[in-house]
């Protein structure tokens, strides 16, 4: 540790330490009963949640996160849908974390997040096997002018990998829902 870090942290330490001072020192003392049911609990859920999540503790994290999804409507839920879908995913629920990607899909304008959603259920459904819905999603990612170079070679492989999964299978039916033919898949893959 550097000497100068050293002093930011005892700097650090005496400001805090005389705020709690100006607050009654041991005589201080936090309502936190309150805030359960209070005006701004939908915010504190969602900002704990995402210092929980900060911090790695991905249950702390979760169980405030959620919260906010007890309350409709409210200016966070985009957020903590993606922070929880993410989460989700990362503890490879896919099942749970596709059902938020798509409330996500769904519910939100910000074509940014709309991306993010696509994305992460394609991989999702890569993970769990659901070849159709790789292909659907892959197909919805390229079919947008705003998908990422990468984003693109990556649906284009994820497809043509689901598309070879599913004539393995013979189930071709799946592909005619689809509309397009596997040949038309190789021929995008080689031009890419």
């Amino acid at each position: 540790v550097l000497l100068r870090e050293t002093d930011e942290y005892i700097k650090d330490y005496y400001a805090l330490y005389n705020i709690w001072q100006s607050l009654g020192g041991e005589d201080w003392y936090y309502i936190g009963e309150n805030f359960p049911d209070g005006a701004f609990r939908v915010d504190a859920h969602y900002y704990l949640g995402e210092i929980y999540n900060s911090e790695k503790d991905m249950d702390e994290a979760l169980k405030n996160i959620e919260k906010v999804f007890e309350y409709p409507g409210n200016k966070y839920m985009e957020l903590a849908t993606m922070r929880a879908a993410g989460i989700y995913y990362n503890r490879k629920s896919y099942e749970k974390a596709t059902e938020l990607y798509k409330q996500l899909l769904a519910d939100s304008s910000d074509e940014e997040r709309r991306q993010l959603a696509r994305t992460n259920i394609m991989r999702a459904a890569q993970k769990r096997e659901k070849h159709g819905e790789v292909v659907k999603y892959a197909g919805e990612l390229l079919n947008n002018s705003t998908t990422s170079t990468d984003i693109r070679r990556e649906a284009l492989h994820n497809r043509a990998k689901a598309y070879l999964e599913l004539e393995k299978t013979s189930q071709l039916n799946l592909l005619a829902e689809i509309e397009l033919p596997l040949s038309v898949v190789l021929a995008e893959m080689e031009t890419d």
